[in-house]
Parts: structure tokens; sequence; C-alpha cells
């Protein structure tokens, strides 16, 4: 990869490790609407919000430090 490949990576991860930190901290209105968010999102990913947000604060640390042979083998440990 490149460094502008990198930079849109960590871009992206940066983006989505916002909203899984918003829906964590419960940024959402609602009792209702927070359980309906993270039942749906744990169905459909199989894990919780915050189980996500570790894996994609853990791959956005890998691209900061564009360790690819680590992203590599770590990849498929972050996706199970």
């Amino acid at each position: 990869m490149n460094d502008k490949e990198f930079e849109e990576a960590l871009d992206a991860c940066r983006t989505v490790r916002r909203s899984l930190e918003e829906l964590s901290r419960g940024g959402v209105d609602g009792l209702f609407d927070q359980r309906w968010i993270n039942r749906d999102f744990r169905e459909k990913l199989g894990i919780p919000v915050e189980n996500a947000l570790e894996k994609v604060v853990t791959l956005e640390d890998l691209i900061e430090k564009r360790d690819l042979a680590s992203s590599r083998t770590s990849t498929h440990q972050l996706m199970n």
C-alpha cells in the first residue's frame, strides 16, 4: 500500500471508530432506541458494539504503524 492508501484506510477506520464510540456511549436518544440498535448490531455482526470498537481500535493502531505484516495475520484474528 502506498501512503495515500494508508491515509484513506486510516480515515475510514477513524470514522468507523467514532461511530462505534457514539453507539457504545449511548449517543442515541431513548433507552428503547439504544437497546434496539445494540441488539440489531449484535445480530448482524455477531458481536456487541463494544467488541467491534475494540477490534477497530486495534486495526486503527496497525494501520497507523503501517505494519502490513502484522495486519495480515491480525486481520484474521480481528474478524474472529
